[in-house]
């Protein structure tokens, strides 16, 4: 009966041992190939994860601040309701909730097609053909139309939502593409540049956002170029 309960106790100990090595590799190995499945097959649809904005129950900074790209311009002062009436059409929205920075728009095509959309923070984006490509991060999200120009930049950084992007103003029978969008001087000296606000017909040259991530986004997903 020893030797019975002795060779019980070796293979419990035996499967036991494999059981934990079995676990241990398997997460090691799980997180392997998560982080490569992320890479290989980047989505089309996540979440903003910006850095909490609320300490103690109140804002830490004592307010949120909207910016266009990484210049010195804030939406503030006059000429700002003009400018968010034309975004009202696509729902923007900047709140806080949760203690942290809550974002929402949407992007569309020549056509009136919603191709991104932000809702309070998770987005999604239509895939090619509708759009060209993309590129994100956890603070941040890219979006480039068919003709690969970028239509949306959101980066939230502390209390601050830094935008760029192409919105449509419909007067009467007749649209105009509103880009918002810092100036060109911006990626040499982003500490001391302005803004573009500029209204282009639909089958005009307009201003061109900078990306602030490389691509393409599959191979340099996350990867920032400024």
């Amino acid at each position: 009966m020893g030797v019975l309960a002795s060779g019980s106790s070796e293979r419990e100990l035996f499967y036991g041992a494999l059981v934990a090595i079995i676990l241990v590799f398997g997460i090691v190995y799980g997180a392997k190939w998560i982080d490569h499945r992320e890479r290989t097959y980047p989505r089309y649809a996540g979440v903003l994860l910006p850095q909490p904005v609320i300490q103690n129950g109140a804002l830490a900074d004592n307010s949120v601040r909207l910016q266009i790209g990484n210049s010195g311009t804030f939406f503030e002062g006059a000429g700002i309701d003009d400018i968010l009436s034309v975004l009202k059409r696509d729902q923007f929205n900047l709140s806080v909730g949760n203690g942290k920075i809550l974002v929402s728009t949407k992007v569309r095509d020549d056509a009136d097609n919603v191709i991104a959309e932000i809702e309070d923070n998770e987005w999604k984006i239509a895939p090619p053909p509708s759009t060209y490509d993309r590129n994100y991060s956890d603070n941040a999200l890219e979006v480039k139309n068919t003709k690969g120009d970028i239509v949306l930049q959101v980066r939230m950084i502390g209390n601050t939502v830094q935008l760029q992007g192409i919105w449509w103003k419909i007067l009467a029978s007749r649209k105009l593409r509103m880009v918002v969008r810092e100036a060109p001087e911006c990626k040499q000296s982003p500490s001391n540049c302005g803004s573009q606000i500029v209204f282009c017909e639909p089958n005009h040259e307009c201003q061109k956002i900078l990306a602030i991530f490389k691509y393409p986004g599959d191979s340099h997903l996350g990867e920032l170029a400024r």
